[in-house]
């Protein structure tokens, strides 16, 4: 049934946030070998969520091609022709991105490669990039690269992944008894000079009982790696060291908080 015959498309889309419902009566049709008539039934469907556009999961490596086909939560065309994607491991040692502050504009994306030129699909030339040994791959995009062909809204920051080749390693067993310890300012809350300062005071003391009791540690200043590795569940240290935290701590990062102690990790965070 060609619905765009029956309700008003936008092209040849459906509006967003639509509900069909479709009722079939008795004895329309036969089964195939029996010639049994059907029985009474029904089925319903629902068009794409009204909204900005977003990256969709999971994304398909490519074999030979080359071309790493995304797919967009609906047709798009390029917004900020200068705006970033990036290409990164999502779980493996190191994270490291292959491809990396690509604009959106550059000769590498081609929009609309889908099927009849469908706009929500598009292509990434990934030329020899290997595709990790274990986990994912991420594919990032900044807020306001691509807009809605439907209504112009610009997509937010999303990302997608590929599905996991062989599941990495939830330990970094190379770290042995060493903790990660949360250091410098991005873990520290307080836009207060002074507030600020007593914090910085409060990590130093937090270190200098580390070393008086001779407790191994590696220092993590970067907030954002952190919070990847974190919610990677994959090659996790086990323990972490806290000094300040407060009000650096993301929905996101509370939860994912709360995933690495149920694995087991142990997690020191010191009080007042």
């Amino acid at each position: 049934v060609d619905l765009c015959a029956h309700y008003e498309c936008e092209g040849r889309r459906l509006p967003c946030d639509m509900q069909v419902y479709a009722k079939f009566p008795a004895g329309i049709a036969f089964r195939q070998h029996t010639k049994e008539p059907n029985l009474e039934g029904s089925a319903q469907t629902a068009s794409r969520e009204c909204g900005p556009p977003y990256l969709m999961s999971p994304l398909k490596w490519p074999l030979e091609s080359g071309q790493l086909q995304i797919k967009w939560s609906q047709p798009v065309s390029i917004g900020n022709a200068k705006g970033k994607i990036n290409l990164c491991y999502a779980d493996t040692l190191h994270m490291k991105c292959p491809i990396k502050n690509e604009i959106i504009g550059g000769a590498r994306v081609k929009p609309c490669t889908g099927p009849d030129g469908d706009c929500a699909v598009w292509s990434i030339d990934v030329g020899d990039t290997e595709r990790p040994s274990c986990g994912r791959l991420r594919i990032e995009a900044e807020a306001g690269v691509v807009v809605s062909l439907d209504d112009s809204q610009a997509n937010l920051a999303s990302h997608a992944e590929t599905s996991a080749t062989t599941k990495c390693s939830t330990w970094d067993d190379s770290l042995g008894s060493t903790c990660l310890l949360l250091w410098g300012s991005q873990f520290r809350t307080s836009q207060n000079t002074q507030e600020n300062n007593e914090e910085v005071q409060r990590q130093l003391h937090f270190q200098a009982d580390l070393d008086r009791l001779h407790i191994p540690y590696k220092k993590e200043t970067d907030a954002v790696v952190f919070s990847k590795r974190l919610q990677s569940k994959s090659f996790l240290p086990r323990c972490i060291l806290a000094p300040t935290l407060g009000g650096a701590i993301d929905d996101n990062l509370a939860k994912a908080f709360f995933s690495y102690v149920r694995l087991g990790g142990q997690l020191y965070v010191a009080g007042d």
